[in-house]
This record gives structure tokens, sequence and C-alpha cells, in this order.
């Protein structure tokens, strides 16, 4: 028969369960208690919501649960039905698992909408299928998905960036030069000098270049127009002309952020109702492997009232599967730590590397093709549209850049994890918040969840296993060092990380081959840890963040000030801003977010003085939060304002702050999460002190630790190691370590005279104004008389003393490991202002330690 015949328009199922019942699963039979138990709460309370927010912890079917609401709302109620991932791979992987294990129909849409197959578009128009595509293809100018009745959001707590770059300019300082150079010169009459300089070097000390700064909101709403051209006459016909469309009419509501890498211009939370697909939608579902409490949805989505179907009974205990944790830089040297990867490599056959960039992709390529060349490396492109060429590959390694979340391995795909570098943020907009104002708190959940979903890649089920071999040292990695933060995780991860640490410290090399084998083997040896590791878990609880509640409380007025600003609404934004301020307001946990709030009440006050034109009050009170946030936060008053507000008892030494600033990054560099790899390097920087014939480097390393950019250079005439700070204050060494019962010498003091010149002729981000200061530091004490003319700006510190001050400072850094470890919501960069102040260890006060050349003994 060659007709086709009329099927029916709407199916009724009286619940979902009932639609799963009927689909033809292939290797699923029934759905999980806690499943069944979210399917019933969502038809019960949240069926007509517009915002639903899912939780469901990483491996535990939740995607399985929005696509069958998808498909019951698609058959029932013939709604069109699009289905978001963040990558391609995910969209590939979901509408696989769609077709053939769930049987659901489901179409994937990638690449460019005029690539869509006709039939394809037709079925989603039609309701006939549902659409599995990325974030990209409905957060963009003119999507194909205008008409959508209910969008799903999966791994919504990674789609910050996804969400936000529809509205964020952001300009690569290498791929974008001339606008960023263009916009560097827009910026220089209302920033530093030396920033200034540093932006547009080539030179650039690698620890500040991702140092983030933030633009004055009050010179770029002056300034705009200005700005506004200098961005149109660049970005036509580029990949930045799409978003500077979104953002150009709105640039009063964006904060304007700048590195040495990049620039991003950006509201503070993603507009998303701004777009007519995403705010037209009958209903939104946001699925999660967290919740949390601290209202970091909204943030990220840009959406307020979402109603909340939590964990089912039991998971707030019971993990999915299970992993055995090793951190091998606890006691194993570099090259051991390969040795042993690669070993671990050979038992499992296959293994995951999640890394934090393409260059450690290249080199961990070249490493491994040079150690086990018999295994097949493969990158994410590789398996991009199928993971079936790594799973069926019986020898096989892939190297993931930036992808710790969607990605899955369950069961045999692969049961070896190695986590390398996780980052710490995901835009510099983040890095802002947690670098320079100390408001981490903030993005605690959010981090919680990355690191959380990075184990996760490997163990899908309840009965799944891997072990996961932690390598990385720096950035997020840092929750799974230090026990403090640990409490925040679940209980399940919190045992294993405890077994984890008490089977990696300490341990010999065999040891960790040994464990490794045996876990691989699953047999009753293992079987015995993991009842211990059961045990364990029910002991202990997950802790609630601090400040968690005030976050959460706040955030409703968080999205009301984005949206107010958005829309031009000044005396709506000023109010919001207020609101969110009373909410923060008390404990130091809040403190760094407080006083960004403060600004942006500052800014709102700004712009409602300017709009309503007359009302003196409104411009005082922009003074009195400026001022606020500067006491709170010492960072804004490197922020030109409008009306240069100056706060005296709020003042500080700019040069300690710098210092101050970059010591944080030397201290990151130290690994001070690590308290064993931080106590080696401090250890190796005491037996530089103990011998006088590594002054020099041991100068170089104490300089670091106490924020100096430290540096000796090997050309003729240059002098020995010599700090800066802040490029006008210099501490230049000449080191004379020679027989303490003679005068130093005439040629020795000449040579030292020499050194400024050197200074300023060969350090070109020195100001001109730079403060130089001379030092000898040596054993010899005395001078003859008929060589003072000879001593002019030239300054003396015993040897001795030096080495005393240098013991003492140095303990008082070792200290900062045990402060930085046990005190999680300390205000970490006033604790270092004040230390150092208290302990006269800034910049001006070592100066004072210096003598005079000419005021030592005097011999005839």
């Amino acid at each position: 028969m060659a007709f086709k015949p009329i099927r029916k328009n709407i199916e009724n199922y009286k619940d979902i369960e009932s639609l799963f019942r009927d689909l033809k699963t292939d290797g699923v039979e029934s759905l999980y208690a806690h499943q069944a138990d979210i399917l019933r709460h969502y038809q019960k309370d949240a069926f007509n919501k517009q915002n639903v927010a899912i939780e469901l912890p990483t491996g535990s079917g939740k995607t399985l649960i929005g696509l069958l609401i998808a498909e019951f709302r698609r058959r029932t109620k013939k709604e069109r039905v699009v289905y978001l991932c963040p990558t391609k791979q995910l969209v590939n992987q979901v509408a696989e698992h769609a077709n053939k294990k769930y049987g659901i129909n489901a179409i994937a849409f990638t690449g460019k909408k005029r690539h869509y197959f006709p039939n394809d578009k037709n079925a989603f128009k039609n309701a006939n299928s549902i659409a599995i595509t990325t974030y990209s293809s409905l957060f963009n100018i003119k999507p194909f998905f205008k008409e959508v009745d209910l969008i799903l959001i999966d791994d919504a707590h990674t789609s910050e960036n996804y969400i936000s770059s529809c509205w964020s300019l952001s300009i690569d300082r290498i791929k974008f030069k001339s606008l960023y150079l263009c916009i560097v010169e827009f910026m220089k009459p209302y920033i530093d000098d030396t920033l200034y300089r540093k932006l547009l070097s080539d030179d650039f000390d690698p620890l500040d270049m991702n140092l983030v700064n933030l633009f004055s909101n009050f010179r770029l709403y002056e300034n705009k127009s200005q700005l506004s051209n200098i961005i149109e006459s660049h970005t036509q016909n580029t990949d930045l002309s799409y978003k500077w469309h979104n953002i150009k009419n709105n640039l009063h509501a964006c904060n304007l952020y700048y590195s040495w890498k990049e620039i991003l211009i950006r509201p503070i939370i993603p507009p998303s109702i701004t777009n007519d697909a995403f705010s037209n939608a009958t209903q939104r579902i946001f699925m999660s492997a967290t919740l949390g409490k601290g209202g970091d949805l909204e943030r990220i989505t840009g959406v307020n009232n979402l109603h909340r179907i939590p964990l089912p009974s039991g998971w707030d205990k019971q993990g999915l599967g299970r992993r055995f944790i090793l951190f091998p830089s606890l006691c194993m040297k570099s090259e051991q730590i390969e040795d042993f990867l690669v070993e671990c490599i050979k038992v499992f056959n296959r293994a995951v590397f999640l890394v934090a960039s393409d260059k450690q992709v290249q080199e961990l390529n070249s490493t491994l093709n040079k150690r086990i060349p018999e295994f097949d490396i493969y990158k994410v492109s590789d398996i991009e549209k199928s993971k079936k060429v790594f799973t069926d590959n019986e020898k096989a390694v892939a190297i993931l850049a930036n992808r710790f979340d969607g990605i899955d391995f369950p069961g045999d795909d692969c049961r070896l994890l190695v986590i390398k570098e996780i980052p710490y943020s995901s835009n510099i907009q983040e890095k802002f918040l947690q670098q320079r104002i100390d408001a981490s708190l903030i993005f605690y959940d959010r981090n919680r969840t990355r690191l959380v979903q990075a184990i996760g890649r490997c163990t899908r089920s309840p009965k799944d296993y891997a072990a996961v071999i932690v390598v990385g040292e720096n950035d997020l990695l840092e929750w799974l060092f230090i026990e403090t933060k640990q409490k925040y995780f679940h209980p399940e991860l919190q045992a294993e990380l405890k077994f984890g640490m008490e089977n990696s410290s300490e341990t010999e090399y065999s040891d960790f081959v040994d464990n490794i084998k045996i876990f691989a083997e699953q047999e009753n040896e293992w079987k015995d840890v993991n009842s211990g590791i059961i045990e364990y878990r029910y002991g202990i609880m997950q802790n609630e963040i601090d400040g968690e509640k005030s976050l959460e409380a706040s955030v409703i007025n968080e999205i009301k000030y984005n949206y107010s600003l958005w829309e031009g609404n000044y005396n709506a934004a000023l109010t919001a801003s207020s609101e969110v301020i009373k909410c923060l307001s008390g404990g130091n946990d809040t403190k760094g977010y407080r006083a960004f709030w403060k600004y942006l009440n500052a800014y709102a006050a700004f712009l409602s003085y300017k709009q309503n034109g007359t009302n003196k009050q409104l411009l005082e009170l922009s003074n009195q939060s400026f001022e606020d946030a500067i006491r709170m936060a010492p960072y804004f008053r490197q922020i030109d304002h409008i009306n240069n507000i100056v706060v005296p008892e709020a003042k500080l030494c700019p040069n300690l702050y710098s210092n101050i600033e970059y010591l944080i990054n030397v201290l990151n560099a130290f690994k001070i999460a690590n308290p064993v790899l931080f106590g080696k390097k401090l250890k190796k920087v005491h037996e530089l002190k103990n011998n006088p014939e590594s002054l020099e480097d041991f100068q170089i390393e104490l300089g670091k630790l106490l924020g100096f950019k430290s540096y000796k250079h090997e050309t003729s005439g240059a002098p020995d190691p010599f700090w800066i700070s802040d490029d006008n204050l210099i501490i230049v060494f000449e080191d004379k370590i020679k027989n303490p019962n003679r005068e130093l010498s005439l040629t020795d003091i000449r040579q030292s005279g020499t050194h400024e010149a050197w200074i300023r002729d060969n350090i070109k981000t020195v100001k001109e104004d730079a403060s130089v200061f001379t030092v000898i530091i040596s054993n010899q004490t005395m001078i003859k008389e008929e060589d003072l003319f000879a001593t002019d700006n030239l300054y003396y510190w015993n040897y001795h003393d030096f080495i005393d001050w240098s013991d003492k400072t140095l303990s008082f850094i070792y200290s900062l490991q045990s402060i930085y470890s046990k005190n999680e919501t300390l205000n970490w960069k006033n604790y270092l202002l004040k230390e150092f102040s208290h302990r006269k260890i800034g910049p001006y006060d070592i100066i004072k330690n210096f003598k005079k050349l000419r005021e030592i003994n005097l011999t005839p």
C-alpha cells in the first residue's frame, strides 16, 4: 500500500511513567526509584511552572529524566521542544542515547542553520521530534529555534559562559590586537601609568599576565560614545560583530575588565530574558548536578523565581560508583609521577586525561607517544561525533582540554581518569571577583561543582568504579588538598578524598602501583577497603557554605539590578543594589562581594543623579558608597572616579598593596594549597640562605616571597639581584662576602655606584621618577675615609643582620600555609596587608634596615 495513514496528533498518557513503559528502550528495563520520585514531583508540583530546576548528581540519570519530560510534553501537548547541551559532542551523545537507548525520537542539530536538513526542520516545527542542539544555536542573533515551547538546559551549572557569551565582547590581545591596543589608549587617561605601559609591553612578567582590573564604570559612562566608535570601527565583519550588536546600546549596563591577555565587556549577569526565543518559552527546565543554596544558578542563567525539585531522600549520603583518588605529588618527584602514570595506563589500557589548555594537550601527547607508542592518543575533535573510536580501542588515551563536564566514560569505557589541571575561573569577570576583591565565596558552589563534574567523568552508575589520579597542584585542585574545603563536598567524596590522602602521604612508589592493581582487580582486598569508605561516609555531613543564606537572599535583587540597568531604569537599579547590600551586610565572609555591590550602588546613584540632574543627595550617596567600597576592599582606590574621591583613613601604601597582589600569585606558584610541595619549596629557599655562595639565588626567591618582581641579569655591568615594587621603587643589591677583617674596596664601591644608571637604562618599565636604592650586603664593616667620595646614594646592610632578618621573614611566610588551609573564609589579601604592616616587611619598611654607606665604621 502506497498511502500513509493519518497519525493521531495528541497522545493520551496520564503520566510520564506510563509513557516510559511504552517506549522501546534498550538496556533500560525500569526507572531508578529516585528518577521516578523526581518525575512524580515534577508532574504534581512543577508541570505548569515557567522556570524549573532539577538537581541530580553526576551520573544519576538526569538526561533520561529530561528526555522523558520533553517527550511527554511533545506527545501530550504537541509542544516544540529544544534540549540544550554545552558542546557538539554532547549534542551527538544525547541524541544517540535518546534514539538508541530510550526509544525517543530526537534530532541532533549542529553546525550552521543553513545546513540543517529540511525534513529535520519540519519535524521540529511540527513537534514530531525533539531538537537536541547547543546553547549557541539558541543564544544568537537569528536563531532557527525562534518559537519554542519547552527549553531544557542540560548541565546548567556549567552554562555561564555559553549563555553569557551572547552579551560578552571578549577582545583577545593576540587575535584582535589592533582593537585591544586602541581600547588601552582609550583607557590611558584614567589608569595608572605603570599599568598602561605594562599593557602595551610585550615583555611582561608571567605572574602578572592573568591579573585582572576593572575600568571605572563612571568613566565608561562619560565616554561611552568614544568607546563605542572605537569598537564599531574594528568589529565589522569579524567574529565580534554579533556580540557587539547585543551590547552596543547598553554599554552603561556593562563592566569593562582588562588584563594583559584580554579585554572583556559584559553585564554582570547575562540578560537572558532579553533573548526572545528564551523568554517566550512556556517552560524552561534547568538540569544541574547541584542547585546549591547561594543563588549561583540564578546568577549563571539570569533567571529568578526557580521552582526547585531537590534531591530525593538518601542521596545526602550515598553517591554514584566508587573512585580511588590518589595524589602522587604528595610524595613523588615529577619523573616518578610520569613513570607512575605510564604504569597505571598499562594496568587499565584506556585512560582519560583532563588538562587546562591545548598547549598541555600537545606536551602530554608528545610525552605519551615516546613512553607508550603502542597506545593511540585522541583529542576532543577525534571523539566529538562519537566516542566509539576510543572505547573500541584496547590501548587508548584521550586528552581533553577544558572539558570537566559532559563527556561520559561509563563502565568499561574507561576506568582511569587523570586530572592535571582545572581552571579556577571560566572568564575574567570571575577572575576579577576572586583575585582582586576577595569575593571567592560566590563561586564556592560553582567551583565545587566543577570538581565534582571532573572527578565523576568515569563513574556514571551505582556499581561503576574508576581510579582518579590528581597530578596538578594549582588552581581549582587546591580544594581537594585543603580539609576545610573538603567539608563542602558530598560525604561520599569526602570519604574517598580522606582515604586517598592517607594512601598518598609517605607512601612508597611500589605501594602506589600495588594499590592501583588491587583496585583494578576489584577482589576481596579492595572490597574490605570499600566497606571502610562506606562506613566513614555515614559518620560525616556535607557542610553548608558560610554566607550561603545571605547570597541566596541577595540574588533576586542582583538580577533586578541587572535588568533595571539594562533597561535604563537607574532609580530601580539603585533600589535593587541597596537591597543587595542589606542582604550581604554583617559577616566577614561576604565582605568582598559586599564591597563590589557598594561600588555598583555608587554607580547606580551616579547614573540616577545624571538622569535627574538636580538631586544632590544622589551624588552624595554615590560618593559615600564609593568611599565605603574603598574601606571594605582597598582595590577600589585604584579606580578613577569622576569626583576624585580619597578616603584618608583607608589610605594604603600603594607599593605594599602592589607587592601583596603579586605575592598572592607567587604563593600560588609555590603551591601553597599543597602543604607538602609548599614545604619542599621553602626548604630549598632555606638551603640557599644557609650557603653564602648561593646568596644571589636566595635573594631572588626571597624577593618573590615579599611580593617584589625579583630578577638578575647575566649581562656585563649588570648588578646582583634587584627587587622592583610597583615600578617606582627598586632595591638593587651588590653582594660582597669576603674577608671580614678587611675594608670594602674602592673598586667594589665604584662598581655599586653604577647600578642605578644601569637600572634606569635597561629596565624599561621603571618610571622616570622611581626611587632606586643600591645596597651593599657584606660581612665587611669598615671603609677607608679616603674612599667616602664614592659613597653617594649607596647603602649598606650587614650580611649577618640580613640573614637574621630573612630567617624571621621566612618563618612567617612558612606559617601562611597553615593559615591559608585552615581559614577558608579569611579575607586573604587584607590579612597579608595587615601582617606585612605589623611585621614591618613592606617595601618601605625594608629600606629602614639600610644604613648610609658612609655611616659604617671608618678606618684612617
